[in-house]
């Protein structure tokens, strides 16, 4: 297929196909293996069926489904026909897909039977294609076949969708040339990635995390990628290791910390681990790598910056920390004034670099309140020592308690090294006369039995006293959003 020349993010997949290359296996599932060239075929088919449907250029294209062959190819589809993939949790309730639709303007929208029910009842009343994979995808009776629109690199590609911690959705555009500068990062840079390798995340296609994991970085490497639908438990990833023996592993610290308490599990086939998603302790980091003789790389990214920026190395890891940043980003720490500070204090993370976002999709208020001269302001909190990343949490969760700053992320951790704690969440309650203390919403492990004075006491033995929480409250589960990110925001209105 002759292809024209530009710097539309497709060419990852196109150059994967080309020549004998083509053959190598791009996507495994448990039907079969699909190779490159197949896939791409397949991806002409699918573009050409959505400009059939109606389909123009610049046109969002949401997609609701979970991880499966038919939501690569449409993602590549999308692309391949100048249109811009708007992938989500299909899992999301008919309100939250009502609110996505609305707001990025789909004229179509592709689910499976996951999403199936909520995304018709999202879609009533809006003018909005509905097209769903079942057994066969809507495209599989399309014949023809559509050559790839010539693009630029700074037309928008992609928008994922992130409501973050607090609530409302914002749509992060990210153009062709930014998907491109993600793809040559973690895989090439730190990963090394070859043909050789087989790749397998646990973090979904949907995450921005697992995108990259499963899609974009694995072509840009010209290796393949494990295709499993459905949540991944650690059952399933004892059946991944055995059916398929990846060579690299993505997941989030909550899964590694499983995982590790599984004895037995076959990790011979894993030359490196990736951990992205939320902060790996160095107790975990050491537990897990102990238990599995598997080196774990934590490093940090988000949704605005599609994938990760800054990571450890094999052989350069300090634990506990998010690496060091990958090439071609530059990192500064500031303080409330925006002045850096010195090595080893804490503040507010700033970055700029190639994959950072374009902007959110129509608010450009918000636009401008985080894009700052060529810099990302993150919201994160962190420390540099000795040239690696030191994560300290949000700049929201931070709250004033009889006027110190306190973090909230360090109670909770501090909670979840009670033995009979699963998991914990803790949030500012306004009190009378406008005095805040703390709340905490404990998981309790399996079986286990402790009273409020008990924790109350253990908290007390490990933190300052204003840190320490007032009340405590059992609850079955806490609220995440799909990409595994507490909603504190549901536990603060819900006091």
């Amino acid at each position: 297929m002759n292809l024209p020349g530009n710097t539309s993010a497709w060419q990852l997949l196109a150059r994967a196909a080309e020549g004998e290359g083509g053959q190598n296996p791009y996507l495994c599932t448990l039907e079969g293996v699909w190779s490159y060239r197949r896939v791409l075929e397949e991806v002409a088919r699918a573009a050409a069926f959505f400009l059939a449907q109606g389909g123009e250029v610049g046109e969002r294209v949401v997609l609701a489904m979970g991880d499966r062959t038919e939501l690569v190819v449409a993602f590549w589809a999308t692309l391949w026909a100048g249109m811009v993939a708007v992938p989500v949790a299909p899992s999301f309730s008919p309100r939250e897909l009502r609110e996505i639709l609305v707001d990025s303007g789909a004229s179509m929208a592709l689910g499976d039977a996951t999403s199936a029910k909520a995304l018709a009842l999202a879609a009533e009343g809006l003018a909005v294609r509905l097209f769903f994979c079942g057994e066969k995808a809507p495209w599989s009776a399309t014949s023809r076949t559509e050559l790839p629109v010539p693009g630029d690199g700074r037309k928008p590609a992609l928008i994922l969708y992130t409501s973050g911690t607090t609530g409302r959705m914002k749509g992060v555009v990210h153009s062709h040339r930014n998907l491109l500068a993600a793809a040559g990062g973690l895989g090439p840079q730190v990963l090394h990635l070859t043909p050789e390798d087989r790749v397998f995340s646990a973090a979904r296609m949907f995450f921005a995390y697992g995108l990259g994991n499963s899609v974009y970085i694995p072509a840009a490497c010209a290796c393949a990628a494990v295709v499993h639908p459905g949540p991944v438990l650690p059952g399933v990833v004892r059946e991944i290791l055995e059916r398929f023996r990846p060579s690299v592993f993505f997941a989030v610290p909550s899964l590694y910390r499983a995982l590790a308490q599984q004895p037995g599990v076959p990790w011979k086939s894993v030359r490196c681990a990736v951990s992205a998603g939320e902060k790996l302790s160095p107790e975990l980091w050491q537990l897990f790598t102990k238990r599995a003789k598997v080196p774990v790389l934590d490093g940090l990214g988000m949704t605005e910056t599609l994938h990760h920026f800054t990571s450890n190395r094999i052989g350069e890891v300090a634990p506990g920390s998010v690496g060091r940043p990958l090439s071609g980003f530059s990192l500064k720490v500031v303080d409330e004034k925006g002045c850096p500070v010195d090595e080893g204090e804490v503040g507010e993370l700033w970055v700029s670099g190639p994959s950072v976002m374009e902007g959110y999709f129509g608010q450009p208020e918000r636009t401008a309140a985080v894009l700052k001269d060529g810099w990302l302001v993150t919201g994160d909190l962190v420390s540099v020592r000795g040239g690696f990343v030191y994560h300290h949490g949000r700049r929201d969760d931070l709250v004033k308690l009889a006027g110190i700053a306190v973090s909230l992320t360090e109670v909770e951790a501090v909670l979840k090294n009670h033995p009979a704690v699963a998991e914990a969440a803790v949030v500012p309650v306004q009190r009378a006369a406008g005095i805040v203390t703390l709340k905490a919403f404990i998981v309790p492990q399996a079986g286990a039995t402790f009273s409020e004075a008990e924790l109350y006491r253990f908290c007390r033995r490990r933190l300052a006293a204003f840190k320490v929480p007032r009340e405590f409250e059992l609850v079955p589960s806490l609220p995440y959003t799909p990409t595994g990110k507490l909603r504190r925001f549901s536990l603060t209105t819900s006091c």
